[in-house]
């Protein structure tokens, strides 16, 4: 009952809109040709950021919300530079391709690692259930990544770079059984398996790991991570839940974060 009575009463409250100046910033968007990442890419040129890097899962899209983002203008007047990068989540290789590709940016401030989906029908990527493979396996990959990158811009530049995950509260729904009940070590083999996997449910699953890695991996980074001369952590890591909203207009779609 709390999850359900935490869930309904922040679908009803509408965070402030942020008002910081980007200027000089270079901040990566995954799933950022539609929806919560195409949004959030709107946003970041309003506040005025130079670089934005998109990562589609394709050339083609990556070129299209090139050109559709090109259209929007920063509160500056100035036109933020758009890089395209091709990513595709359901492939282990192209995950670390990308992340080679990242180490060329002349500086990373921030990572918004939002590509996510929402499967109903039960299939394989990478030997995984592909919602797993790519809500949580393939975000944490590039996560872990990207941390050397963003470390080395708040080294060479003394910022704080941030990594955002987008998790959601709907892994409030999920069976806890579905993650109990496999033996010690074998979660990503059990929800896994097609005969037993419920795919109504496994949306809701895929971001309870979500949730919990992020906890795993920010108590690794607070042990691990150098300090800066400020006493400040490398690298801030959050999750996100932005709650439920329209992620395309033809046809519409509800993207449950």
């Amino acid at each position: 009952m709390p999850g359900n009575i935490q869930f309904l009463t922040g679908q009803l409250r509408t965070p402030p809109m942020p008002t910081d100046d980007l200027t000089g910033r270079t901040i990566l968007v995954t799933g950022a040709n539609s929806g919560l990442g195409l949004d959030a890419a709107k946003l970041l040129i309003k506040l005025n950021c130079s670089t934005i890097v998109i990562a589609c899962r394709d050339v083609s899209k990556g070129k299209a919300t090139e050109d559709l983002l090109r259209a929007f203008s920063s509160q500056n007047g100035k036109k933020s530079t758009i890089i395209p990068f091709e990513l595709e989540m359901t492939s282990f290789a192209s995950v670390v391709s990308f992340t080679t590709r990242c180490k060329d940016l002349p500086r990373l401030d921030a990572v918004i690692l939002n590509a996510g989906i929402a499967e109903v029908e039960f299939k394989l990527a990478e030997g995984y259930e592909k919602t797993i493979t790519v809500n949580v396996i393939s975000t944490f990959l590039l996560a872990t990544l990207l941390l050397p990158i963003l470390r080395a811009s708040a080294r060479k530049y003394s910022i704080t770079p941030n990594i955002a995950i987008v998790g959601s509260a709907v892994h409030f729904w999920t069976d806890p059984k579905q993650l109990t009940k496999p033996a010690s070590g074998q979660i990503l083999k059990a929800v896994s398996d097609r005969q037993s996997a419920d795919m109504k449910g496994r949306y809701f699953l895929s971001k309870l790991p979500v949730m919990l890695l992020v906890k795993y991996l920010g108590s690794v980074l607070e042990k691990s991570a150098q300090q800066d001369s400020s006493g400040k952590p490398l690298v801030v890591l959050n999750n996100v839940a932005p709650g439920f909203c329209v992620s395309s207009k033809s046809p519409p779609q509800i993207n449950r974060n």
